[in-house]
C-alpha cells in the first residue's frame, strides 16, 4: 500500500501479527511482566491457602476434573471430604481476624489430597459449578503436568497443588502488562505513555493477589487482554480474515471461562464498526461476522445450552437466597458501605476472602489520582499522539457499564429478595483494564508538556506509587493474617508465615530475594527509557487534485474516515 497524506496517513498500519508485535514490546515491559510474576508468587505464600475469593470451590472443581468426574451440572456437585478435611489443617474456620501462630502450623510433610477421601462430605453445594469448565481443565492439566515433571513434587502435599494452582494464575495475568502496552502503543500513544500504561497492571494490589490465589478470573483477564490487544488493531484498519478469526477463537475461549466474557462480542462489534466507518464497510462486515461465527463455535454455543437445559444464560450456583423476613427494610446506609467495602476497596485491596482492610487514604489517593488522569484524557487538549475524546469513551464502555450495572443489580436484589449483599467485587472491573489503563496515560501524557522531557518519567511515578499501594497492602495481609494476638510483632508475623507457607522457607525467602532484585532491574530500565527514534517519511510527490465526480467520491472516502481518527488510529505513523 502506496503512502498517503494528511489525515490518511494514519491508516497505513500493519496488520495483526503476533510474533512481529511481540518483537516490538521493549525490555521495560518485560520487566514489568516478570515482575508481576513474583509479586504474585509473594502475594501466593502471604496469603493463607484457601483464603482467595471462592479458592476452596474452585480448588475442589479442579480437582474433580483431574479425578476425571466430568462436569456436573449446577447445584449438584457437593464439596470433597478433601475440601472439608484441608481446609480444618489450614484453619480455614477460624474467626477471619484471628492470627495464624507459628506454633499452631501443621508439620511438613503435610498430607496430600490422596490421603482423604473424594466422597462428598455434606449437602454443600460447590457454587462455581455454573461457570463454564475451561479454566478448569487448563489448570488441572497445569497441575499434572507441573506434578508429574518435576520429581520434588511426585507426591504433593495438598498446600503445595494448590501452591502450584496458584502459579498458575499468575503465569496467566504477567502477560497483562504486555498486553496493555501493545494496545496502548497501536492506539497511538508514545513510548513512555504506553510503558506507564502497562505498569498500572502492576500498581493494583488487588490485581497481583488474584495471581496469587485460585480463581477462574485469571484465564478471563488473561484472555481479555489478548483480545484488547486484536481489537485495538482491528479499530485503525486491520479488517483481514487472519485477524478475524483470531479474534473470534480468542472471544470464544473466554466466552468459555465466565458469564462476564458475555461483553466481549459488543467490543467486537465496536471494533469492526470503526473500520466500518472508513468505507470498507463490506469487508468490515464480513470480518466481524465471520469474527463473531468463530467466537460462537469456539464457545458461545455454551450460553445457548445453558438456554436450552437451564432455561437462563447464567443459572444459579446454589447460593442460599437469605430471604426477606417479615417486616424487612433494606438500608441505604448498610448497603453503601457494602459498595465501598466491595466495589471501590475491591478494586485496589480487601485482599484474601474480603478480610484484609485497604487503609482508607491509599484508597482515596489511588482513586482520586486515577480519577483525575481519566478526566484529564477528556478535557486536555488533545495531542498529535492518543485516541480521540470518542475513542476514549469507548475503551471505559467494560468498566463503566460493569461499573453501572453490577451495583444495580446488587441493590435491587437486596431491596426486593435478600438480605445478603452480593455481586459488587472490583476485581470484576479488571475486564476492561487494558482499555482503563491506556486511558489513564493518555490523561498523564496530556497532563505534561508536549515539549521537554517530563513523560519519560510517568512509568517511574506509575510504578513508584504501586511500590507504596503493595508496601501497605502486604503489611496489612501480614499482620491480618500471621502472628499471634499476644504479640503481633513483625518478628513473630513472619516467623509464622514461613512456617505455614506451602514451600520451604528457602524457596520463600528467595523468592522475596528475586522479587527485590528485579524491580532494582527494573526501576534501572525505567530510568534509562527513551521515545524510539523515528525516521522522518520520505517526501511526497505531488499528486493531482480530483475534480467533478472524482472529488466528490474522494470527499464520501475521506468522510468515512472520521469516527475512526476520533476513535485514536495512531498519528504520523
Amino acid at each position: 500500500m502506496g503512502r498517503r497524506s494528511g489525515s490518511a496517513q494514519r491508516f497505513d498500519l500493519p496488520s495483526f501479527q503476533p510474533l512481529t508485535a511481540l518483537r516490538d514490546v521493549p525490555m521495560p515491559v518485560w520487566g514489568l511482566a516478570l515482575l508481576f510474576l513474583l509479586v504474585s508468587q509473594v502475594y501466593s505464600v502471604a496469603v493463607p491457602v484457601y483464603q482467595g475469593p471462592d479458592e476452596p470451590q474452585h480448588v475442589d472443581m479442579v480437582l474433580s476434573v483431574g479425578r476425571l468426574e466430568g462436569w456436573a451440572p449446577p447445584r449438584q456437585r457437593l464439596f470433597s471430604l478433601q475440601l472439608r478435611k484441608t481446609q480444618r489443617i489450614m484453619l480455614h474456620y477460624r474467626r477471619a481476624r484471628v492470627p495464624r501462630a507459628a506454633s499452631e502450623a501443621f508439620p511438613r510433610p503435610r498430607p496430600s489430597f490422596d490421603d482423604f477421601s473424594d466422597e462428598p462430605s455434606t449437602r454443600t453445594v460447590t457454587h462455581v459449578s455454573n461457570h463454564p469448565p475451561l479454566y478448569y481443565i487448563g489448570v488441572a492439566t497445569w497441575a499434572t503436568l507441573v506434578t508429574g515433571l518435576v520429581p520434588a513434587l511426585w507426591d504433593p502435599a495438598f498446600d503445595e497443588v494448590v501452591g502450584v494452582l496458584r502459579l498458575g494464575s499468575g503465569l496467566l495475568l504477567m502477560w497483562l502488562p504486555v498486553a496493555t502496552f501493545l494496545t496502548a502503543s497501536r492506539l497511538g500513544l508514545a513510548r513512555p505513555s504506553a510503558v506507564a500504561a502497562a505498569t498500572l497492571p502492576l500498581a493494583i494490589p488487588q490485581l497481583a493477589h488474584l495471581g496469587g490465589v485460585v480463581n477462574n478470573d485469571a484465564l478471563l483477564l488473561a484472555l481479555a487482554g489478548v483480545l484488547f490487544v486484536m481489537l485495538s488493531f482491528v479499530a485503525t484498519s486491520d479488517a483481514s480474515r487472519r485477524t478475524a478469526l483470531l479474534v473470534g477463537a480468542v472471544g470464544g475461549l473466554a466466552l468459555l471461562t465466565k458469564g462476564f466474557a458475555l461483553l466481549l462480542p459488543a467490543g467486537v462489534v465496536i471494533a469492526y464498526g470503526a473500520t466500518a466507518r472508513r468505507g470498507a464497510r463490506l469487508r468490515a462486515f464480513g470480518s466481524g461476522l465471520l469474527a463473531l461465527s468463530a467466537a460462537f463455535i469456539v464457545g458461545g454455543w455454551w450460553w445457548v445450552r445453558n438456554l436450552l437445559v437451564e432455561g437462563r444464560l447464567q443459572p444459579s450456583g446454589g447460593l442460599a437466597n437469605f430471604p426477606h423476613p417479615a417486616g424487612f427494610q433494606p438500608s441505604a446506609s448498610i448497603w453503601r458501605q457494602a459498595f465501598y467495602i466491595r466495589e471501590i476497596e475491591g478494586f485496589w485491596g480487601r485482599l484474601g476472602n474480603l478480610n484484609v482492610d485497604m487503609p482508607d487514604e491509599a484508597v482515596a489517593a489511588a482513586g482520586s489520582l486515577l480519577l483525575v488522569t481519566i478526566v484529564a484524557a477528556f478535557v486536555m487538549r488533545p495531542d498529535s499522539k492518543g485516541p480521540g475524546r470518542l475513542g476514549l469513551a469507548l475503551l471505559l464502555v467494560p468498566v463503566l457499564f460493569l461499573g453501572t450495572l453490577l451495583p444495580v443489580r446488587s441493590w435491587l436484589t437486596y431491596a426486593t429478595q435478600s438480605t445478603k449483599i452480593r455481586g459488587m467485587q472490583g476485581r470484576y472491573l479488571f475486564l476492561g483494564l487494558p482499555g482503563l489503563a491506556t486511558v489513564a496515560a493518555t490523561g498523564m501524557q496530556r497532563l505534561l508538556p508536549r515539549s521537554g522531557r517530563g513523560r519519560r518519567w510517568l512509568p517511574l511515578i506509575v510504578l513508584s506509587g504501586g511500590i507504596a499501594l503493595h508496601a501497605v497492602s502486604l503489611h496489612q495481609v501480614l499482620f491480618t493474617y500471621w502472628g499471634t494476638q499476644s504479640d503481633n510483632s513483625a518478628a513473630k508475623a513472619f516467623e509464622a508465615l514461613l512456617r505455614w507457607a506451602p514451600w520451604p522457607p528457602a524457596l520463600v525467602l528467595t523468592l522475596w530475594s528475586l522479587t527485590g532484585v528485579v524491580l532494582v532491574i527494573l526501576l534501572t530500565l525505567l530510568v534509562l527509557l527513551k521515545e524510539p527514534v523515528v525516521k522522518p517519511a520520505p517526501p511526497q510527490e505531488p499528486t493531482i487534485q480530483p475534480h467533478g465526480e472524482q472529488a466528490r467520491s474522494h470527499r464520501r472516502r475521506r468522510s468515512g474516515r472520521g469516527l475512526l481518527s476520533r476513535l485514536g488510529a495512531p498519528r504520523g505513523h
